[in-house]
């Protein structure tokens, strides 16, 4: 995970000795860079974003199912009991809705057991090793992507999701703030009640969730692979081309 990276680097010697030798330091969020420039020159840090590729996930204009989704690894920091405790709440609104939640982890048997503590079995699904043709399809048919998480760089499944024209309700703590105007909801961590209120509110207005979905699709324009990898291969360019300056003067 990009922030724990961050704080090891931060935090332990050998690795801040490691990180200081390097020519340059790739900071996939805002957040990363401003914790690791308390250890590391800013000069040799540049804030940079992870991807999504375009002809892998894309609008794939299918009707949407009545069903919200959450994917990501099954850990204690996506935050899994918040949404699965929110869900009462968003059933007392819309009982034909279901939650799928989409990942592997160590908490598989704890997020089953909290299902079934609150008798969700009928409204939660658990989905693990899909392709990413299954995934796009997900992404397709759903009505809303939820990420719950108490911390995260820029995620990834969330610009594969607004690749896809699926809004989303996300927590403070996505560090997605940039990218998620107009295209999502954002709602204080640790919080079923706001998540819930988040998801009724969006579920509720269907002009809001079609410009949402409309806005999602630009995410392409900016934040696809071939842009960002065309940069970092400048980038690395002149970092060659001054140590070979540096080279030469010696």
């Amino acid at each position: 995970h990009a922030m724990s990276d961050a704080i090891a680097i931060c935090n332990l010697p050998i690795l801040r000795l490691m990180a200081g030798r390097a020519s340059r330091l790739y900071c996939v969020s805002s957040q990363v860079f401003d914790r690791l420039k308390m250890s590391i020159p800013s000069s040799k840090l540049r804030l940079t974003s992870t991807g999504v590729d375009p002809k892998i996930f894309y609008n794939m204009n299918i009707k949407r199912k009545k069903q919200i989704i959450q994917v990501g690894q099954l850990m204690w920091y996506k935050g899994h009991k918040y949404l699965i405790n929110a869900m009462p709440g968003i059933l007392k609104i819309f009982p034909d809705y279901k939650l799928i939640i989409v990942g592997n982890g160590k908490l598989k048997e704890e997020i089953t057991n909290l299902i079934k503590d609150n008798n969700l079995q009928e409204s939660i699904e658990m989905l693990s090793n899909l392709s990413h043709q299954e995934l796009r399809k997900l992404y397709n048919e759903s009505s809303l992507m939820i990420m719950p998480s108490l911390f995260e760089g820029l995620p990834k499944v969330l610009l594969e999701a607004f690749a896809c024209g699926l809004p989303a309700v996300i927590t403070d703590a996505c560090n997605a703030e940039n990218i998620s105007t107009n295209r999502a909801l954002i709602v204080k961590k640790k919080s079923s009640n706001a998540l819930s209120k988040a998801i009724i509110e969006i579920l509720s207005n269907k002009l809001m969730w079609e410009k949402f979905s409309k806005n999602c699709l630009n995410i392409i324009k900016t934040h696809n692979w071939e842009k960002i990898s065309k940069e970092i291969y400048e980038d690395y360019n002149s970092l060659f081309k001054e140590r070979s300056k540096t080279k030469t003067k010696r």
